[in-house]
């Protein structure tokens, strides 16, 4: 059954997934200017946790792409071109 068939016209989400985005950056420049916290301890931890970060991040992105292919879909949604895999 097509989209057009089923009568259903996407995602039923609250709030558009920009929208969303951008509250949690308004949100995380109040807070800094709310509490600015110094880091504590010596840079090199504050680095560490940094790239830790960074690397869980790639790894989510990575896994959630190996997702995508395992199940047949395009990451990009929009992209009808399913010639990459």
């Amino acid at each position: 059954m097509s989209q057009v068939e089923s009568g259903e016209r996407g995602a039923k989400v609250r709030f558009p997934p920009p929208l969303v985005y951008l509250g949690f950056i308004l949100l995380g420049v109040a807070l800094r200017y709310a509490a600015p916290l110094p880091a504590p301890g010596p840079r090199y931890l504050a680095l560490t946790a940094g790239v830790a970060l960074i690397l869980a991040g790639l790894w989510l992105n990575a896994d959630a792409w190996k997702l995508f292919v395992r199940t047949g879909q395009h990451p990009a949604p929009w992209n009808l071109l399913r010639s990459w895999y």
